[in-house]
């Protein structure tokens, strides 16, 4: 008896990790936000009618400002920055 409740109880954790790690998108079956280009009047009416969440429009702008946070690591801020001083 004692097998079979672990094993339940490792099933159990694995089945509740799985629900953990899925998306608010997935676990709605809702499609992602693409939130490139989406201005405030569009976002407005997508949280209103209810097609998005507040935590969803968040989550979507968090993870493409991760996506782009260091993508010009080791570049100067302004082009001419970049050039060699003058003599």
């Amino acid at each position: 008896m004692p097998v079979r409740r672990r094993l339940f109880a490792l099933l159990l954790a694995a089945a509740l990790s799985a629900t953990l790690l899925t998306s608010p998108a997935q676990a709605t079956g809702r499609p992602r936000v693409d939130v490139v280009g989406l201005g405030v009047a569009e976002a407005r009416a997508l949280l209103e009618s209810r097609r998005v969440t507040s935590v969803e429009l968040v989550r979507e702008y968090l993870r493409r400002i991760d996506a782009y946070e260091n993508a010009y690591a080791g570049q100067p801020e302004h082009p001419a920055l970049g050039l060699a001083p003058l003599q």
